[in-house]
């Protein structure tokens, strides 16, 4: 994975400010759960992350 976008799209006058972290992890049933990717300290008045 080389980007990651996420977008509110209703409501649209909606923003990540609720947001404090997010935290992306992937798993198999054979192997555990390994972080992929992390965005911590968000302070957004978007409705856009990247």
């Amino acid at each position: 994975m080389k980007e990651l976008k996420l977008t509110i799209t209703d409501p649209s006058k909606k923003t990540f400010r609720f947001l404090k972290s997010i935290h992306l992890y992937i798993s198999t049933d054979a192997n555990d759960e390994i972080e992929l990717a992390y965005l911590d300290d968000i302070n957004s008045s978007s409705n856009t992350l990247n």
